[in-house]
């Protein structure tokens, strides 16, 4: 039975005697800069990072992924000096994928990589090229905007390689602190699903509040949820000026339009207050469901992937409002070109793009955990370089063509009688005819029977009070010209019959 679980537990984690015996005629980078500090451009080459660790103790928290276990390990420094640290796996719904990221907690006094005492290894899994998230922090940083840096990292554990993996830099007091940045001020995590600062959104169950104290941060927080949703449209521009950093605000849509960032504003993206100046920044995090080419159209107006049928999340204001606001909007659109023309283009990406193949390309087969063919590797890189090249053309032609999106009205109070939905009225590019449906499911989710009403040509709906049972309803309001939908913000509303 002991050799029987050896067994399987070889050759789901390290599929040693297969890897090793390839991966010896590959002459393996030696450990290079580990206690760098600040990196550059031209000391950016593939490093390798040796951990020694119990193998029964990783196979123990690989089989309870769900469960923050902490372990001992070691690292194998350039000195070869062993540096005692604790090691244990992280992620959201990664942790249920074969390959696992990892975090490690280094002692007091060392620094690997930067000044921070947790080394993020990120497992990439979800993208094949390994790239997108190490592209998209250079472009952020490229941009002007406060980000993370991250670095390729292959992971040697017990002599044996286990696969490419992408350091990620901890935003944390030590993270401030390098960038000059006052570490009483306050930073919230947008942790869950649902941290999206609107009014359904729950700041103490979404939230972390990364340092000060807790109750205070959150009192801050708080209030922002609070004003966003309920400044008037009329003011809403003049409130964000005084509210956010704007260029800063304006130049993470933006790139966030650019690299059709799908899994932010709901959830991964970080909050930053500025107590001497009383203003608010948006900052990115955990950015590899970027540059993919199937979100090549995405939608400039949604944030994610929402306007699937059983999507239920709320829309996050800080984007859903701007788009709406057309002096916000017509900066984002300026800023969006100045971007493409100067950092977001093949000409520009290309060069990276091709040193990273190169760089990655003897190591892609031997992941023992994600191993996958040259070609698909190539294929799926030569993908990365189509989505650079179309998607700010994508991004114009919706400009230019799609109707504009538009701010439903949230109901006051329940029905006794009819019910009435109003919407503020969607301008068309082109002048062309608009006509708005609504949607409404007694479910969340749409899940269940849909009722629908289609081609209205105002911006108000009556529902016969006697074709509805008492109870609460969810309701969506989207315009079309008769080849583009776009629905209303927010898209998650709802009313009640009595």
């Amino acid at each position: 039975m002991k050799k029987a679980l050896l067994s399987l537990f070889l050759l789901l984690l390290f599929s040693a005697t297969t890897v090793e015996a390839s991966f010896t005629q590959i002459k393996t980078p030696v450990i290079s800069s580990l206690n760098s500090r600040v990196f550059s451009s031209d000391n950016d080459k593939l490093i390798t990072l040796h951990l020694e660790l119990d193998k029964a103790d990783f196979y123990r928290i690989y089989n309870q992924y769900r469960q923050d276990l902490w372990i001992s390990a070691k690292i194998l420094l350039e000195s070869k000096n062993r540096v005692l640290v604790r090691l244990r796996l992280r992620g959201d719904s990664s942790r249920k994928l074969f390959k696992k990221s990892l975090k490690i907690a280094l002692p007091k006094g060392v620094n690997l990589l930067s000044n921070s005492q947790i080394l993020n290894l990120n497992a990439e899994v979800s993208d094949a090229t390994f790239m997108r998230q190490y592209l998209a922090t250079r472009l952020f940083q490229e941009s002007g905007q406060t980000c993370f840096k991250t670095r390729h990292v292959l992971v040697n554990i017990n002599d044996t390689l286990d696969g490419i993996y992408l350091w990620v830099e901890n935003l944390d007091k030590a993270f401030l602190k390098e960038r000059k940045l006052d570490t009483n001020n306050f930073l919230y995590k947008a942790t869950r699903d649902g941290a999206n600062l609107s009014l359904s959104d729950e700041p103490d169950k979404n939230w972390e509040s990364k340092n000060g104290v807790e109750e205070v941060p959150l009192a801050e927080l708080k209030k922002l949820r609070i004003d966003i949703n309920n400044v008037p449209d009329s003011l809403y521009y003049e409130w964000v000026r005084r509210t956010f950093d704007y260029d800063a605000m304006v130049n993470i849509l933006s790139m966030n339009l650019l690299i059709s960032n799908s899994s932010t504003y709901y959830h991964n993206y970080y909050l930053y207050y500025d107590l001497a100046s009383q203003k608010w920044q948006m900052w990115p995090w955990d950015l590899d469901k970027t540059f993919c080419l199937d979100k090549l159209d995405m939608h400039y107006h949604r944030g994610s992937h929402r306007e699937r049928r059983s999507a239920s999340l709320p829309g996050n204001p800080i984007l859903e409002r701007a788009i709406i606001c057309a002096p916000i909007f017509r900066d984002i659109q300026k800023r969006t070109f100045e971007l493409h023309k100067s950092i977001f283009n093949i000409l520009h990406v290309g060069p990276m793009i091709d040193s990273l193949e190169k760089e990655l390309l003897p190591y892609v087969e031997h992941d023992t955990k994600c191993g996958q063919s040259l070609a698909s590797f190539r294929n799926e890189v030569e993908g990365l370089r189509s989505f650079i090249v179309q998607r700010y053309d994508s991004l114009k032609y919706q400009f230019d063509h799609f109707p504009t999106s538009f701010t439903i009205h949230r109901p006051k109070g329940s029905f006794k009688g009819d019910i009435r939905l109003t919407w503020d009225a969607s301008i068309d590019p082109n002048g062309d005819d608009l006509r708005y449906n609504v949607q409404f499911c007694s479910d969340a989710r749409f899940k269940g029977k849909i009722t629908y009403i289609k081609n209205l040509e105002k911006t108000t709906c009556i529902i016969g009070r006697n074709s509805l049972n008492p109870g609460k309803y969810y309701y969506k309001v989207s315009v079309s010209d008769g080849k583009h939908k776009v629905f209303g913000y927010d898209s998650c509303h709802s009313f009640k019959v009595k």
